[in-house]
């Protein structure tokens, strides 16, 4: 039986992949700009998550 791969695996390999290439500098300029995207989209995840996680004191 074969499982499919959910959305938020084949995103974390395809940005694993574009950050090991941009490491060998071998990114064009569409992936060097996908790969920032992903970047900004993770960051603003995180934030979101830890603004949820830690409330401010009132």
């Amino acid at each position: 039986m074969t499982v499919k791969a959910s959305n938020n695996d084949r995103l974390a390999r395809r940005l694993w992949n574009l950050a090991h290439r941009a490491g060998h500098g071998d990114l064009d300029e569409r992936e060097t700009n996908a790969l920032h995207a992903y970047l900004d989209h993770y960051q603003a995840t995180v934030r979101e998550w830890r603004a949820g996680t830690n409330p401010k004191p009132s």
